[in-house]
């Protein structure tokens, strides 16, 4: 186990050309392996010319919008800031032959397409852009007329080093490294180029500036990682080239214990590499450990009595530079966090469970875990309350962490429900409270509007009335995310008069594939988006009429938003547009109901009510068991209604042991008056209820669960 290790340093005040000068192997090893072209940017603000360290004279007059004279990895540097190049004096094909591209490069900004390196060729046509910083920051380059990725992202502000080789006498291979370690490859062939090269711009010195400082940029005919070209990296000159320039631009590199907790007696061994350094030493807080070498990596082996922190120091011609390991003896263990992803579910969801311990030899999570790494995390299925325990050990003792789990009752598929008015005094306040979890309730951004009359046809005792503006956000549920299967259910009721784009339910981010946005399309039917594009349903909503809607997505192994299905007040919706672009929804952002989570002026104007989400993809069936369940669960039955045409109908549903059922009569499936409640399942197969006295224009009935 490695230490983070911390450098320190401080470098002394002295000229930058001195430095260069006097204490710099790197530069020595660069032109001892005959570049083509070597530009130090040692040259004075205004000088007349660049110049060439190679050896060939291939001298740039021709700079422009270059700052000289900043602060490089070794001695200066050049500063390139988006509007500068250099023309170079070297002319290279780079399609006769290998060639190798290596400098030293410290980003500015990672944004657009910057080119460090590229050629021309005689009137600036084929000429490509040969080493490249994409606007990912991934190293990368467009030789041969196809940009071939490194693999390896850079950040601003902080030093590269960094090759790219060409192997045209064999396969026509681009090949990458980054600090020294090789990262990706790609095949293809270098077109033809008779013109100059060019540093820090696009090859018509137009375009794709640099945003970094450039140092030490040099250029060969042959490649660094196979000199002899036999293909055996056995002569690679890049590994010592990046460790010379580590040992030119670091007083101590890496500095790290094998062990960061020890019992008494008992041994670890600090390691340690070191750069440019004339003196080192190691002290235990108390004095010097022993004299320690200045080669260029060492190590040792300590018996601290008690927790000691350990520093090593290094003097060196670029400065003194330390580093810190704290080994800890006979300390207890620490659990520094224990927490689940949610304390509330439903009998059959899953939770992840997420701990962080210090000092512990070993962690055990009860019941039913068992063992697990010290630090870490694991999904759990949960089908009771449950208490869970972490214990954390060493040989100095344990210590616990408890975290509590609730269960009820429900569909676990059902992994987010706002009845919407129905939970105890919700209509009172400004939360739409959750049937699942209290970390699902969604706050208002303002107090809300409740409305108890002229209602959704389903068991409900108020909706809420959107206004265009006003919204709810979730505490801290961000919905399905990836492409997982899913559903969103939801009744509305809405006018035409709305923002545009009005939506009703969405999560997710800003960027192409990561949105999931359910709103008002354009000719007033249910539309989905993922950002990129969007599928469209048919039937027409803003007619001030109560609508079931569901959002069906069922991931077939190419998730992609053509495949949403739409059911209307339970019937299949047909498309009328049709997306093409993949779902792959982001947990960046909580869910919003009543407007759109990432986009402004995008609220909903009307009512809704019942608004579910699950993790599968329920079938038309499933739909419709939703859409008339009436007591917040799914009914898994349909009723039949025989009428004896003189005032008296009979019910017919299947029977459900132990559970009671009210029945209730409507005119418009809107205003439901309640019949009887009460009323016992059937001890057979089939639960049926007469009434006798039908009311002039009685023409629907329900059955609740009670």
């Amino acid at each position: 186990m490695n230490i983070t290790f911390l450098i320190l340093r401080s470098f002394a005040v002295l000229l930058a050309t001195f430095l260069s000068s006097a204490f710099a192997d790197y530069p020595a090893v660069v032109i001892a392996d005959n570049p083509m072209l070597y530009y130090r940017f040692e040259d004075a603000d205004g000088a007349d010319a660049l110049q060439d360290s190679s050896g060939n004279d291939l001298h740039s007059e021709d700079y422009l919008d270059v700052l000289l004279e900043q602060e490089g990895a070794i001695g200066l540097a050049a500063g390139f800031e988006g509007l500068g190049s250099v023309l170079t004096g070297l002319l290279l094909d780079p399609s006769e032959g290998d060639f190798s591209i290596e400098l030293l490069v410290k980003p500015t900004a990672i944004a657009g397409t910057q080119v460090l390196v590229s050629n021309q060729d005689g009137d600036l046509g084929p000429g490509r852009s040969n080493l490249i910083i994409g606007p990912d920051g991934n190293v990368n380059s467009f030789v041969g007329g196809a940009t071939t990725p490194s693999e390896a992202f850079i950040e601003a502000d902080a030093w590269y080093h960094v090759v790219m080789t060409y192997d045209a006498e064999g396969t026509d291979t681009l090949r990458f490294f980054v600090d020294g370690e090789p990262t990706g490859t790609g095949t293809l062939f270098a077109e033809s180029a008779n013109g100059n090269w060019v540093i820090g711009a696009h090859k018509s010195q137009a375009s794709q500036f640099t945003n970094a400082l450039l140092d030490e940029v040099s250029i060969y005919n042959y490649r660094l990682d196979d000199p002899d070209g036999d293909n055996d990296p056995a002569d690679s000159r890049i590994t010592a080239h990046y460790q010379e320039y580590i040992r030119d631009t670091h007083v101590i590199v890496t500095f790290s214990s094998d062990k960061e907790f020890l019992s008494a007696g008992e041994s670890a061994t600090l390691s340690w590499s070191v750069g440019s350094v004339d003196v080192l030493t190691l002290d235990n807080g108390i004095g010097d450990v022993l004299p320690i070498t200045v080669d260029g990596s060492g190590s040792i082996e300590v018996q601290p009595t008690a927790t000691t922190t350990y520093t090593l120091s290094g003097e060196g011609p670029i400065g003194d530079g330390t580093a810190q390991v704290t080994i800890a003896v006979n300390s207890p263990p620490i659990i520094d966090s224990f927490t689940t992803s949610a304390t509330e579910v439903i009998s059959g969801q899953s939770v992840t469970l997420t701990w962080s311990t210090t000092n512990a030899d070993s962690v055990t999570i009860e019941p039913g875990i068992g063992a697990v790494e010290t630090s870490g995390s694991k999904e759990i299925l949960i089908e009771d309350t449950v208490a869970y325990t972490l214990t954390a050990t060493n040989a100095m003792s344990a210590v616990t962490s408890v975290v509590n789990i609730s269960a009820k009752d429900g569909d676990p598929n059902l992994v987010a429900h706002w009845r919407i008015g129905e939970a105890v005094g919700e209509t009172a306040g400004a939360v739409l409270i959750s049937e699942v979890a209290s970390s699902q309730n969604a706050t208002f951004v303002e107090m809300p509007t409740w409305v108890v009359s002229g209602l959704a046809p389903i068991s409900t005792q108020a909706a809420v009335e959107f206004d265009g503006i006003n919204f709810a956000d979730t505490e801290s549920y961000s919905g399905v995310t990836g492409s997982h299967d899913r559903t969103i259910s939801f009744w509305m009721k809405g006018g035409d008069i709305q923002n545009a784009n009005a939506t009703l339910v969405s999560w997710g981010s800003t960027a192409n594939t990561t949105r999931w946005g359910i709103r008002i399309g354009g000719s007033g039917n249910i539309r989905t988006e993922v950002a990129g594009s969007g599928s469209e349903g048919t039937a027409y909503l803003l007619d001030d009429e109560w609508h079931h809607v569901a959002v069906v997505f069922a991931d077939d192994g190419t998730p992609n938003i053509e495949d949403i299905v739409f059911y209307v007040d339970g019937e299949l919706d047909d498309l009328s547009v049709i997306g093409n672009t993949a779902v792959n929804t982001s947990g960046e952002n909580t869910v919003r109901i009543g407007a759109s989570r990432t986009l402004a002026n995008r609220g909903f104007t009307g009512l809704m009510d019942d608004v579910r989400i699950y993790d599968l993809a329920l079938d038309q069936d499933g739909v419709k068991e939703v859409m008339l369940d009436a007591g917040g669960q799914r009914i898994p039955f349909a009723i039949s209604v025989i009428s004896y045409g003189s005032g008296a109908v009979k019910l017919t549903w299947p029977s459900t042991a132990a559970q009671t059922f009210g029945i209730d009569s409507s005119e418009n499936l809107e205003n439901w008056t309640e019949v009887d409640d009460g009323v016992p399942a059937g001890n057979g197969e089939f639960t049926t209820y007469d009434i006798v006295d039908v009311e002039p224009g009685q023409s629907y009935f329900r059955v609740r669960r009670e």
